[in-house]
Order: C-alpha cells, then structure tokens, then sequence
C-alpha cells in the first residue's frame, strides 16, 4: 500500500470503538470519549455525531463536501451519501456477523448524483480466523473487470501485517509500545472513506505504524486520547473528542 501525505487517501482495508490502556506508566484513554471533528491540514473538517448506543448517526465531511447518514438492524449498516444538492451518490450496505464483524459490503455508486438506479457498484467479501481477517475477494461488474480480485491476510502479534494480491505483497508496522484507540491513522482513513471504524473489519492490537515508506506518529493529550497525527513529521489531521 502506497501511503500519501494526506489522511484522506483511500486505506486499502471498519463497529465498536475500542478504549486502550496506554503501556509506560501512560493513562488510560476515557472510554466516555469520541471523535467529534478531524481537521486536515488545510483547516476543513469532517464532524461526527453519533446516536445514543455509540453508532455513527452522521457524518458531514467539509473535504468532499458530503454528508453520509446511517440507518441499522441487527445484521446490517446501511451508508447513504449525498452531495450538498442532497442527491445521492453512494449507497453502501455492510453485513455484520455475531461479533460485529463486517463479512460482506456492497457500494453502489450514482453518477450522475440523484440518478433512480446505480452507475456502478462493488461487492467485497470478508473472512475470518476466528476475529482476524484472512482474505478478502472484491467483485466488480463483467464489463469493467470480469475477475474478482482476492487477497489474503497474515497476522503477526495481534496485528494485521502484510496483504498478499494479484500486484504483490504489501506490509504493515506498528507502534508496538502504543494499544490501538480510534485516532489511528488507518482507523480514522477508513472511517472517512467507508462510513465504519476499521474495527469492524480489522481489530488490530496497535497503533498503525506505515508501510516502511511512510512514517505515522501521533501526539497524546494528558488524558491518553491521540490528538495529532504526522507522516514523515507532517502534520496530516487534528481530532476533537465529545466526552460524556
């Protein structure tokens, strides 16, 4: 995976947060607290609310300049995304398992916005090893790539570290001193740009480190919570938490 200096470049692999107890004599980070803003390094800001029970209720990203609302039953989470005329353009809807574990999404893109029936769509299949992804298989319509393109999974120490697929292996490290909160890089990326946290997919026991091109390193506030996030030493995006 070829990582940009920007947190919101497409991750190539999100339901619960998960509140980690940082090692080193460092405090443990308030489960009472979610993001409530990112803001990149332009100043533009993506803002989230949530519904009572914690799940996203919408997500209004001033980059894009999209709004993304959700609606949920017991095994699914439909994302719908319009633009600012509130016409769609993207309906996802993610299949959860028992354990939250997302094992099907399927998005469905309109272009132009508003249109009665999708322009394209992609259908991504998710299995696991117990709770560890070890492939995943996306199909696409048979005009534009007649062959679902799979890939498979390893997992070292409780981290997801290499994908292997049709154009190679990449690799993933981690701040292996630092327990995974959800102002992780690839935590935050995913969320913006699939409607989930990577949890649901990937529940990772680190902080996400880069892919030996980029560095990620984050600032903690005193209570924990990550506040800044740099790659190779540039600052990339802000949070703000809303705290009970």
């Amino acid at each position: 995976m070829k990582m940009k200096n920007t947190v919101w470049a497409i991750v190539v692999l999100s339901l619960g947060f998960i509140a980690c107890k940082k090692e080193n004599g460092t405090k443990k980070t308030d489960a009472g607290c979610r993001i409530s803003k990112i803001i990149n390094e332009s100043g533009k800001e993506v803002l989230i609310t949530y519904n009572g029970d914690g799940s996203y209720r919408i997500i209004k990203d001033g980059i894009t300049n999209t709004t993304t609302s959700f609606d949920y039953t017991s095994g699914s989470v439909i994302a719908t995304t319009t633009n600012t005329g509130d016409k769609l353009i993207r309906k996802t809807t993610f299949a959860r398992n028992s354990q939250g574990l997302v094992y099907g999404m399927r998005r469905e893109y309109y272009d132009p916005p508003g249109r009665s029936a999708p322009s394209s769509w992609d259908n991504t299949v998710y299995e696991y090893n117990g709770i560890q992804l070890s492939k995943e298989t996306v199909v696409f319509p048979a005009s534009t790539h007649p062959t679902p393109i799979a890939s498979t999974i390893a997992w070292s120490d409780g981290n997801l570290v290499s994908v292997s697929g049709e154009t190679g292996v990449s690799f993933r490290e981690y701040h292996l001193d630092k327990p995974f909160q959800e102002g992780d890089y690839f935590n935050v990326a995913w969320t913006i740009n699939t409607g989930l946290p990577v949890s649901s997919i990937i529940r990772n026991k680190n902080l996400f480190k880069g892919d030996g091109s980029a560095l990620i390193d984050y600032n903690f506030d005193s209570d924990g919570k990550i506040t800044t996030v740099s790659v190779n030493g540039i600052k990339v995006y802000t949070l703000e938490y809303q705290c009970k």
